[in-house]
């Protein structure tokens, strides 16, 4: 199979905005694993639903 190259990108504003997509899809892992360790907690009575709510509203407002 040949590959060739037809256009390569280079402008620091075009990689600047790869980053920020890359680092926002990692830290939206992160959250989800966050909520879903807080979801188990708070299903297992382990943590009050106050400490469940607060970290909920923090993973939808980070999100926005």
């Amino acid at each position: 199979m040949l590959i060739e190259v037809i256009a390569t990108m280079e402008d620091p504003q075009y990689i600047r905005l790869q980053q920020d997509h890359l680092t926002a899809i990692a830290k939206m892992k992160a959250m989800e694993k966050e909520y879903d360790r807080q979801k188990e907690l708070n299903n297992s009575t382990a943590t009050g639903d106050k400490v469940y709510k607060q970290k909920l509203i923090t993973i939808v407002i980070k999100t926005l």
